[in-house]
């Protein structure tokens, strides 16, 4: 689980009419076993705002995170060095790239 620890980021982008837009969200999971969840605007370097705290643990392949009310699977995960590969339960998946450790 070790591998996890640091700040990841998964930027999504879309197209509204003729032109492209974006958001930006940022997962930062600590040693100590917390983790923030949150976004950012379209604009790089716009501020993150927090939307998720609580305490996160990794059991084998599968990222747990506990926002108060119990252990929940999030996702399976493999990290490759700056990847990390998230895989939810309806087989979706999302690329995030390592920011900081």
């Amino acid at each position: 689980g070790m591998s996890l620890v640091g700040t990841w980021l998964y930027s999504e982008s879309y197209a509204t009419g003729d032109r492209s837009t974006g958001q930006s969200y940022q997962l930062t999971l600590l040693e100590d076993g917390n983790f923030l969840y949150g976004s950012t605007g379209s604009v790089v370097g716009s501020p993150i705002r927090i939307t998720n705290r609580g305490r996160w643990r990794a059991r084998d392949d599968v990222l747990l995170l506990n926002e108060g009310t119990g252990w929940v699977p999030y996702a399976r995960f493999v990290v490759d060095r700056q990847q990390l590969s998230l895989t939810f339960a309806d087989d979706s998946r999302e690329l995030w790239q390592r920011i900081a450790h």
